[in-house]
This record gives structure tokens, C-alpha cells and sequence, in this order.
């Protein structure tokens, strides 16, 4: 920040305190300037305030008088203190620029400046360094793209589950029976989950990125896209087909 600013903040903040303190001053004339309802000015009342303890053998003092003394007494203590603030800083800038122009310093740090720089080129001398890692944690794409796989085969699932089958069936095991719906989601989790066992492979999605720039595989899409709009379609029959009534 520099010098003309300062003094700027500092003029603004002692006018926003003066006009604040005339306002507080002026305020019951203000208002003792409108008329009531019935036409009668309203006299404002001033209080007295009484001191915790004599000033000047009073007791007692206007509240107006006592409004003007605090707005005087924060004014000056400001503007003492904003004074002793510039003083100090004016003095630490000029000692600030005569260190800098000293000969004696300027001496010192361009020595210290060259053994800094001989000891960085020591050190890279003596410590090479070694071979960047790999960044690409594909192993990570592994766990993310089952983990989604899964969701979705879920999803399918039940929501078959919710068309297809009937809540109470059940699969019965000798004596003991197993929901129809239960069986069907965690069977079809459990392939799905030895399905990407075979395929989900680090190498596979290494592969990937070097041949991102290949052609655009829209054969495979439009089997993927195909193959999606079919399976919907049955799966809404079949839901219009078991909603009641």
C-alpha cells in the first residue's frame, strides 16, 4: 500500500467518525423537527447521565455534552494513534531503503546469493535424480469401472425383480426356503463380478490410452445402443403388463 493510500483510508475513517458523531449530536434537534398526528411538535427530551464517579465536582452531565466528549475523545485518540502508526512506519521505510543502498550490504548478499548458487549446483552434482513415476494409477479405473458395472447390473436386476417376479416366491431347499428375488440379484452379481475378473485387467485400460487416438468403433455402439433400446422396451412391457388393474 502506498503512502497517498494510507492517508487516504486514514481521512476516510476519521470522516465517516466525525459525521457519525454530528449525527448522534444532531439527532434530537432532527427529530424534534416533525410535527405528531395531532399537529403538536414533538419536543425531544436530552437525558442526564450520571457518572459512576465525579468529574470536575459533577455528578451529573447532558446527554448531548457527554455524546460530544466521547465523539472528541475517540477522534483525537485516533488521530494520535494513526500518527504514531505513520511515524513508525515512515521510519522503517526510510531505514528499509538506506540498508538497500548500502554498498556493504548489497556486498554481502550478492556473496551470499553465489555461495547459495554453488551449493545448489553441488547438490545437483551429487544427487541425480531419479526416473519419473508413472502417474496413471489404472488400477484405480479397475475399481471404479467394476464398481459401477455392479451398480447398474443391480439396478437391471431389480427392477426385473419388481416385473417379473412375484414378491412372496420362493426357491425352496429342502425345508428351507430362499427369496426368488434374492437368488436371481446376487446370481447375477456374482457373474457379473467373475465376468470383470476375466476382463477388468490394468493392461487393458493401459492399451486404452495409447490407442485413443483409434477410429471411433461405431459398430460397437450401435450393437451397445441397439441391444439397450430392446432390453428397455421388454422391460416396460413386462412392467405395463404386471401393473394392477
Amino acid at each position: 500500500m502506498s503512502e497517498k493510500e494510507s492517508i487516504k483510508n486514514w481521512v476516510i475513517i476519521l470522516a465517516a467518525l466525525v459525521l457519525t458523531s454530528l449525527v448522534a449530536v444532531a439527532w434530537p434537534a432532527v427529530v424534534g423537527g416533525f410535527q405528531s398526528p395531532t399537529g403538536a411538535s414533538v419536543q425531544p427530551e436530552v437525558p442526564v447521565v450520571t457518572l459512576p464517579s465525579p468529574i470536575f465536582n459533577m455528578t451529573e452531565v447532558n446527554g448531548l455534552v457527554l455524546v460530544g466528549a466521547l465523539a472528541v475523545l475517540v477522534i483525537g485518540t485516533v488521530v494520535v494513534v494513526g500518527a504514531i502508526i505513520g511515524m513508525a512506519y515512515r521510519f522503517l521505510a526510510k531505514q528499509t531503503e538506506t540498508i538497500k543502498d548500502d554498498k556493504d550490504f548489497q556486498s554481502h548478499l550478492a556473496n551470499l546469493e553465489a555461495r547459495q548458487k554453488e551449493s545448489v549446483q553441488k547438490l545437483r552434482a551429487d544427487r541425480q535424480a531419479g526416473p519419473i513415476p508413472d502417474h496413471n494409477q489404472f488400477r484405480w479405473s479397475v475399481v471404479s469401472t467394476s464398481l459401477v458395472s455392479l451398480f447398474l447390473v443391480y439396478v437391471a436386476t431389480v427392477v426385473v425383480n419388481q416385473a417379473v417376479i412375484a414378491r412372496d416366491a420362493q426357491i425352496m431347499i429342502g425345508s428351507f426356503g430362499l427369496s426368488t428375488r434374492l437368488v436371481i440379484t446376487v446370481s447375477s452379481l456374482l457373474v457379473t463380478l467373475l465376468i470383470l475378473l476375466g476382463r477388468m485387467r490394468v493392461e487393458r485400460f493401459a492399451q486404452m490410452t495409447t490407442a485413443d487416438n483409434g477410429p471411433i468403433p461405431w459398430d460397437s455402439i450401435w450393437v451397445v445402443l441397439t441391444g439397450l433400446v430392446v432390453v428397455g422396451i421388454g422391460i416396460g412391457f413386462l412392467v405395463y403388463l404386471n401393473v394392477p388393474g
